[in-house]
């Protein structure tokens, strides 16, 4: 089904898979890192202003005496389970306290921290198989010039913003720009 090879976090790619086989309705969705400038954005909704895309989950943690909010995408879904990418900082905090994954439907599943990933600020959860279907994502990289927009619940209500992308970057020297 679509979104299960995402689950597979650590398998090599298809071979079978190539640029000429991919479906061009497709939309690119590229996760951070990329550079985004507010200022050349295409389309910056206003808080609230779009409807939430059904795959793109606010995510709630339990911090020590505090409570985290952040954003999350459905990108995957096998049996009964989910994978939800984030970012580390969303859950860095987490005192062992629940995490919850909010879909714009309704449904609420906890989550487990699967894998995570510091220097590019990334983290993976396994969730409930929520009744939505994962976001495609593309094989082909976006290359600078090309659309891209980034969508999520920032400091709270949903919001998407679309830009030009300029750049990748890279979170330190010994990294790679991607």
């Amino acid at each position: 089904g679509p979104g299960e090879g995402a689950l597979d976090l650590l398998a090599p790619p298809d071979a079978s898979t190539s640029a000429d086989a991919l479906d061009e309705t497709v939309p690119h969705v590229a996760f951070w890192p990329f550079s985004f400038n507010r200022s050349r954005a295409v389309y910056d909704s206003a808080p609230g202003d779009v409807r939430p895309h059904p795959a793109v989950a606010r995510i709630i943690v339990a911090e020590d005496g505090a409570t985290a909010f952040g954003s999350g995408t459905l990108i995957g879904v096998r049996d009964n389970h989910g994978l939800v990418v984030t970012n580390w900082h969303v859950v860095r905090d987490n005192a062992g306290g629940a995490i919850t994954v909010e879909f714009p439907g309704g449904f609420k599943s906890p989550a487990q921290v699967v894998k995570l990933d510091q220097d590019w600020d990334l983290a993976a959860l396994s969730i409930s198989r929520p009744p939505v279907s994962p976001l495609p994502i593309t094989a082909v990289i976006p290359q600078p010039g090309e659309s891209l927009t980034i969508a999520g619940y920032g400091s709270g209500s949903y919001r998407a913003a679309s830009g030009t992308l300029g750049s990748y970057v890279s979170p330190s020297p010994d990294l790679p720009a991607e």
